[in-house]
């Protein structure tokens, strides 16, 4: 699979960055998916099981006619700010995953460029 011609000036721990590089990329084609179906499933079961945690069409009526009870009210008033820090958290965790994301794709490149031809050149800035 990855034994092809041209890796013979790749190292053993190159090599083996590539063989986990497409292992990864193969799981990705039926995880990435899954992941995206489950967190649609979830907000559906949300919409439909709790419309005044997770639909302001539904909550805002009831907030205008004073009708919502108390006990939902104050359930609402503590989950803003700990919603708001986990929005801060997920945040903070996309940008340390593109830290880690261009990382090892800086070092596919130069693996890459490693097997390139001496009078090749690489289009592009950088």
């Amino acid at each position: 699979m990855m034994e092809g011609k041209g890796l013979e000036g790749l190292n053993s721990k190159e090599k083996a960055f590539l063989r986990q590089r497409m292992r990864l990329w193969r799981a990705w084609l039926w995880g990435g998916p899954l992941l995206a179906l489950g967190i649609l499933l979830m907000a559906a079961w949300m919409l439909w099981k709790h419309p005044m945690l997770s639909n302001p069409f539904v909550l805002y009526p009831e907030l205008r006619a004073k009708t919502l009870p108390p006990a939902s009210l104050e359930t609402l008033a503590v989950m803003v700010p700990v919603l708001l820090w986990l929005l801060f958290l997920i945040m903070f965790v996309v940008v340390l995953l593109l830290f880690a994301t261009f990382y090892l794709e800086r070092r596919y490149l130069k693996i890459l460029g490693k097997l390139r031809s001496p009078g090749e050149e690489v289009q592009g800035r950088g």
